[in-house]
């Protein structure tokens, strides 16, 4: 898992261009929720689960092409982590305090679903 923050402390580059996309991600998320629905709507809260589960994968399509690809995800970034509950106990260590933090966790849970469950079980220590 990819740092949002780099060593020195900054956004890493596709923190940024993740932000930009979380309209990109919110909207992939409806149109797969409406067609899943539209698909099996004889029975609607099947249609509305396999829609939301497609439209969130197309959701975080979005985001990780917004951000740069795996590829600019990875050029950006210059710490990563075996997984989400080290990176949330990292960057709430060494980052609570920055201006965008919030703004930060959320971007980073489009890109990796699940991060802002791992920040709050962090969090509740």
């Amino acid at each position: 898992y990819m740092c949002p923050y780099t060593e020195d402390g900054v956004v890493a580059r596709w923190v940024d261009k993740s932000l930009n996309a979380q309209v990109g991600a919110s909207a992939g998320s409806l149109v797969g929720r409406y067609a899943g629905e539209k698909a099996v709507s004889a029975i609607p809260f099947i249609g509305g689960f396999l829609g939301s589960k497609a439209g969130d994968a197309a959701g975080r399509a979005v985001a990780i092409k917004m951000a740069g690809g795996w590829e600019g995800i990875k050029e950006s970034s210059d710490l990563s982590f075996n997984s989400l509950d080290e990176m949330a106990l990292y960057i709430t260590y060494h980052h609570a305090d920055h201006s965008q933090f919030n703004e930060v966790v959320t971007a980073s849970n489009e890109i990796y679903p699940g991060f802002q469950d791992a920040y709050f079980r962090v969090f509740s220590r």
